[in-house]
């Protein structure tokens, strides 16, 4: 049986959980184990495969980075002998998961930046991957990486950028298609239908079979901060034209890509890593070792966390935390 990959691209609050939550309802498969719906963040599913997730958070891990890392990965980091392992267990978990359904997807917004391994995985397995871009407003984005994450807005920005870019350009020359987080809100048959043309798939379930499910799914409280004007006269840093430049390349996008679009692609993309290579190198190399140690500091708490002692004295730091806290409010009273 020959198996389709899709591949779902977006930054972080732009969407992908959303277009994830609709394949599945196409009959695209996903996977069996998926992270956890969360409350207040993803109240309708994350529809992230949770080994998937696992395994990029610890090859970002041995790169030294983290998903909300501005600086660069190192230089074709996909050839570099650690990461061999991991693009092994990527096949592996495709060989298992996947490979006896006809249409599957995968959806992480860290894979805009890992995509190269993902290719990689997929040529060891025999699969040429179609891509799904899916975009946001940028200012959006921030605002709702700044109420999750506490993330500066100027950071979430960045990361917009990085993120988009980076998945464009590592898609270029694949078959995909682009498509906004509003369109897909506000016209879903439309735009399913577009996907599906424009990919030249059937999807296992007809969109009439889905769309009542689908529209109840897609309801508008899935969308919050939304933004009124346009992000193009708003101010990233000194100035504006590399987010107003790729938002505007996006829709463009959207509405049809052809060859001035990868153009426009191709400088925007030069744009921003002039802007990255300017950045101060002492001020680059202190992020990267407060990324480092951060990381190795997170990575000692996950183990702690799972460990057998953990895990039996968790029911007695439980009930101290409360003793603690009801003894804190008679003192105060």
């Amino acid at each position: 049986m020959t198996s389709t990959a899709i591949i779902v691209l977006g930054m972080h609050r732009s969407g992908t959980s959303a277009l994830a939550g609709v394949l599945s309802y196409l009959g695209v498969a996903l996977g069996e184990n998926l992270l956890t719906a969360e409350s207040g963040i993803n109240e309708r599913g994350f529809w992230e495969h949770v080994e998937v997730l696992e395994i990029h958070e610890a090859l970002l891990g041995v790169l030294g980075s983290r998903w909300h890392d501005i600086l660069p990965l190192p230089e074709r980091w996909w050839k570099i002998k650690q990461v061999e392992p991991f693009r092994h267990r990527l096949a592996q978990l495709v060989g298992r998961d996947f490979s006896s359904v006809p249409i599957w997807a995968v959806k992480d917004p860290r894979m805009c930046r890992l995509a190269p391994l993902w290719l990689e995985a997929l040529d060891e397995v025999g699969i040429r991957p179609l891509f799904i871009h899916i975009h946001r407003d940028p200012h959006e984005v921030a605002r709702s990486l700044e109420r999750r994450d506490e993330m500066a807005e100027a950071k979430g920005l960045f990361l917009w950028l990085d993120h988009n870019l980076w998945a464009e350009r590592w898609s270029r020359g694949y078959k995909r298609v682009f498509i906004s987080y509003p369109n897909l809100l506000d016209e879903p048959r439309a735009t399913i239908e577009r996907i599906g043309s424009a990919l030249e798939l059937t999807w296992p379930r007809s969109v009439d079979e889905v769309m009542e499910d689908v529209e109840s799914f897609l309801t508008p409280q899935l969308r919050h901060h939304v933004t009124e004007n346009s992000s193009a006269d708003k101010a990233f840093g000194p100035d504006n034209t590399l987010v107003a430049g790729t938002l505007s390349a996006l829709d463009n996008a959207v509405a049809g890509e052809d060859g001035q679009a990868c153009a426009n692609f191709a400088s925007l993309f030069v744009q921003f890593n002039e802007r990255v290579m300017s950045f101060d190198p002492v001020l680059l190399g202190h992020i990267r070792d407060i990324e480092r140690h951060r990381a190795h500091l997170e990575w000692r708490l996950e183990l702690a966390a799972k460990s057998f002692s953990m895990r039996i004295t968790r029911p007695l730091r439980t009930a101290m935390q409360t003793v603690r806290h009801i003894a804190g409010k008679r003192n105060a009273e």
